[in-house]
Parts: structure tokens; C-alpha cells; sequence
């Protein structure tokens, strides 16, 4: 059962907790099931208008059961008061793609060679500049030029962009790297979750 409170919830033995979920573009997910014998009673489900990194937030979610998501929730909105008989009647999903990079991630999901630079040897490590802590690991050389490499790090903080530089404390230089897709993440969400303990009971204001 899921349905938007219109009244005021009074509640003996009231409990409440925060949890978070998450939600991808792909399909809806359920929030869960609680692992204990308390009843489900609301929740409140909240779109962060910053990320906890102080970045922000681009994710806009959608809301509503298993057979449809309809109510849209943008950043930094908060739900009304969802009563609730069990965590499974709550179905979120993401609107639309977000990358890493519009929620503060800036991941890296793959990356080109853009220029083989020279002096390179095998295993020299790369870092990527334009970001933090990005880098590749190289796996092969012609005459110092790079012809083959692997990502090792994702790092954060980076954009899809053309002819990313390079740093090597192995030696080497001119090499630089094409971004060519970061990371789409699941969006983040926290929720509080209002519940009772068994032997309590409920009494639910007039709507």
C-alpha cells in the first residue's frame, strides 16, 4: 500500500531512522524490506540539493510504485509524507542519465590515446592532469612512443574532453589522453523511515 498522508501521523512508540537508497536510469528499484519485526508506518523521502561533497546535485528522481514512477522530485525537494505498509511499495528511479561528473564524481569510464609522446617505457605510470588521481599504467612501446595502455585509477573530478596532458615521475612526456565517458552513478538519496515496534499501535489524523 502506498499513499501520500493528509492528516497529522500521532504515533505510540514512535521511531524514526534515516536510511539511504539508491536509484539508476535503467529500472525502478524498491527502497527494500526491513530486517526486523517493526511495522512501516511513513517515510520521507529527500533529493540533496548539494552532494555530501558540497558539489552539486543534478540527479532528479522519480517516484511512485513498482508499475509506475510518476511523481518527479528535483534537487533539493523533499517528498510529502508517504504512508506506507511496506519498504517495497516505494519504487524510485532516475529520470534521466547523470554522470559522474554532475554529481561531483567525475569518474572516468574510458579513455582514448590521443598523442603517443616519447621516451616512454612498459609499466611507467601516468597521472591524468584535470582531475585527481587518474591513471594509466603503460603496456606498450615503439621507440619510447606509447601504442598500448590500461586505465588503472578512475579517479574523481574529471569531464569528457580531448587531449587531456599527462605527468610521469618515470620519465617520458608528450603524452595525452582523450576522455571519452565518465561513469554514470546511481543516485544517492537519503530517506526517513517512520516506524513502530510490535505491541504499538497507530493512530492516523483525519486526511
Amino acid at each position: 500500500m502506498l499513499g501520500i498522508n493528509k492528516g497529522p501521523i500521532v504515533l505510540a512508540g514512535l521511531r524514526t531512522d534515516f536510511y539511504e537508497g539508491r536509484a539508476n536510469v535503467t529500472n525502478p528499484i524498491a527502497l527494500g524490506k526491513l530486517v526486523d519485526a517493526r511495522e512501516c508506518v511513513a517515510l520521507v523521502i529527500q533529493n540533496r540539493l548539494n552532494n555530501l561533497d558540497g558539489s552539486g546535485n543534478g540527479c532528479e528522481l522519480l517516484v511512485g510504485t513498482g508499475s509506475g514512477c510518476i511523481w518527479q522530485m528535483i534537487p533539493g525537494q523533499e517528498s510529502p509524507i508517504l504512508y506506507i505498509t511496506n519498504l517495497n511499495d516505494v519504487w524510485v528511479r532516475q529520470r534521466v542519465a547523470i554522470t559522474g561528473a554532475t554529481q561531483g564524481a567525475g569518474s572516468i569510464e574510458t579513455i582514448a590515446l590521443n598523442a603517443a609522446g616519447a621516451g616512454y617505457a612498459i609499466n611507467d605510470i601516468l597521472t591524468l592532469a584535470g582531475g585527481v588521481n587518474g591513471t594509466v599504467r603503460v603496456t606498450g612501446v615503439a621507440a619510447g612512443a606509447i601504442t598500448t595502455f590500461v586505465l588503472v585509477s578512475a579517479g574523481s573530478g574529471y569531464i569528457v574532453e580531448n587531449g587531456v596532458a599527462t605527468t610521469s615521475p618515470d620519465g617520458g612526456s608528450g603524452a595525452t589522453f582523450n576522455i571519452t565517458a565518465l561513469t554514470i552513478n546511481d543516485c544517492v538519496f537519503p530517506f526517513l523511515l517512520y516506524s513502530i515496534d510490535p505491541g504499538y499501535s497507530l493512530h492516523r489524523g483525519r486526511g
